[in-house]
């Protein structure tokens, strides 16, 4: 038995049942991959470095974000639907837990200061490439000293960009940002001054030239787990968030260092601190 397919030739009735097959099957596969795609999850982890904390291990899906600091120890996650951001370390089993709105990079090193977004105007700058992602370049306002790029094929919940930025201490941007570098102006040489303890220049960065601040080392999409966000269970809850960002052994170096230098005193078997109470 013979058959006719449309473009004209004449095949045997085994030929045809493999064509048919061949065409079936790759109907079904085509439509597979029509449905099943968008319905795929995956997640990126990115290997980060950023200059006052080190490597950074960072987790991201589009509705989380988990930040692993391998200098610290400390973990950070943000996720939908609240955004709370928790930060927690597993040494210690010790977790501080506070709103978006009340986060930033800089409290994790100074209890001093007061959480905020950066808000500096940006100006979008010709389109840019790395690590084979694609993406969008921010030139700083109004200085025009820093450059910012943010991956353009990261899907990224808005709450989690801004997650993001806020521990980067980057100004605001719906997208992750890969790298930072600022051009620093070669400074004049100090003043001598019968009083340099008094200068505000002291804390002055002393560097020139192209300083990068946050770098992107690798990246990779990987298959969705959903265990790389789930929250700690059983940690003590604190309320100062530098009681989880320092270790037990970086709080007692640093009472030590406060001691060498006069914040505290000895009187006898017992100690007295100067400033405040423990």
């Amino acid at each position: 038995m013979k058959l006719i397919f449309s473009i004209g030739r004449v095949v045997s009735l085994p030929v045809a049942r493999v064509l048919l097959a061949f065409l079936l099957s790759w109907n079904d596969c085509s439509s597979n991959l029509t449905v099943a795609s968008p319905q795929i999850k995956t997640e990126w982890i990115l290997v980060q470095k950023q200059v006052d904390t080190g490597e950074l291990i960072v987790f991201v899906s589009l509705n989380a974000v988990k930040i692993v600091s391998k200098k610290f120890q400390y973990q950070l996650l943000a996720k939908a639907p609240d955004w709370r951001v928790h930060c927690f370390r597993p040494a210690e089993k010790v977790e501080w837990t506070g709103s978006l709105d009340r986060f930033d990079g800089v409290m994790l090193a100074n209890p001093f200061s007061v959480p905020s977004k950066k808000s500096s105007a940006l100006s979008v700058l010709r389109p840019g490439a790395m690590l084979g992602l694609t993406c969008t370049k921010y030139l700083e306002l109004p200085d025009k000293r820093a450059v910012i790029w943010a991956a353009d094929d990261i899907c990224i919940a808005p709450k989690g960009a801004e997650f993001m930025c806020r521990y980067y201490f980057v100004p605001q941007i719906s997208k992750i940002p890969l790298r930072r570098v600022r051009d620093i102006a070669v400074g004049g040489p100090v003043k001598k001054t019968a009083f340099p303890w008094m200068e505000l220049s002291m804390g002055k960065d002393l560097r020139s030239g192209i300083q990068v601040y946050l770098n992107t080392e690798s990246c990779m999409q990987v298959p969705f787990k959903s265990s790389d966000f789930d929250y700690p269970i059983g940690y003590q809850q604190v309320n100062q968030i530098e009681r989880v960002s320092y270790s037990r052994k970086m709080k007692d170096d640093l009472e030590i260092l406060g001691d060498d230098i006069g914040f505290t005193t000895h009187t006898g078997s017992s100690k007295t601190t100067r400033r405040g109470t423990k």
